[in-house]
């Protein structure tokens, strides 16, 4: 992606002054300061109706300051060379306030920096930790759902032995559904009550089937994996 550097020589600043100073040039051209670290800072110039906001990078040394524009957007080319345009306006900003910049401010400004530092930190940090978490669900994903394929095959298994027996692909009367196990309460609280798992598997016609097993492919895929085999199996059960 396009971008563009440029240095400055700020002999005769410290560090910490220099970074107070980059600091209030942000605030000049109203940019979104969004991270430091260290003698870093880094933002984003404004964005408009008309154009994305760039990537701002400022690197302190003790000799010079390194300003840096880079798009994030997926652009290839800079048609309008906007981030040269960006560190020529940051650069002017900075002499502007280095002009009018006072060597009480450094004190207050610094800790607003060190602040931010400890933001930056802590989103770095929970970033990481989501990163983790990801690759801990993507590994999770990359489990062989059995239980999941075991159960889509014995549900389909039986409406095939169903169909073969002389029930309606479409639309199974009623006494098929008994007759195969379906959960019918006054046979289930008569003794019956094997019912209440084999009526798991009945489906009332193809179209029955086909939507419960496309649900449960697509739940099986991410939940069995998560929840383990024997706890995916009771939760089938007991839903």
């Amino acid at each position: 992606m396009p971008d563009h550097s440029a240095t400055r020589v700020i002999s005769g600043l410290s560090r910490e002054s220099a970074l107070s100073i980059c600091y209030k040039a942000f605030e000049l051209l109203e940019w979104k300061l969004e991270g430091a670290a260290g003698n870093v800072l880094e933002g984003y110039t404004k964005q408009t109706w008309n154009r994305y906001a760039n990537q701002i990078t400022v690197e302190v040394s003790d000799q010079e300051i390194r300003v840096t524009s880079k798009m994030i957007h997926g652009e290839i080319a800079d048609v309008f060379r906007r981030v040269k345009k960006d560190v020529a306006d940051f650069l002017q900003a900075f002499e502007q306030c280095r002009e009018n910049y006072q060597p009480d401010e450094t004190g207050e400004i610094s800790e607003t920096i060190r602040q931010l530092e400890e933001e930056t930190v802590q989103k770095a940090e929970q970033e990481v930790k989501l990163a983790v978490e990801t690759e801990k669900v993507m590994r999770l994903g990359s489990v062989s759902p059995v239980i999941t394929y075991l159960l889509i095959a014995i549900n389909l298994i039986i409406f095939i032995a169903m169909v073969v027996s002389g029930a309606d692909i479409m639309n199974p009367d009623a006494d098929t559904i008994v007759q195969w196990g379906g959960n019918i309460a006054d046979l289930t609280t008569q003794g019956e009550g094997w019912r209440l798992i084999s009526s798991l598997f009945i489906h009332i016609g193809i179209l029955h089937l086909v939507f419960n097993m496309y649900g449960l492919y697509f739940i099986g895929q991410l939940l069995e994996p998560m929840l383990g085999k024997p706890l995916f199996i009771t939760a089938y059960l007991f839903s």
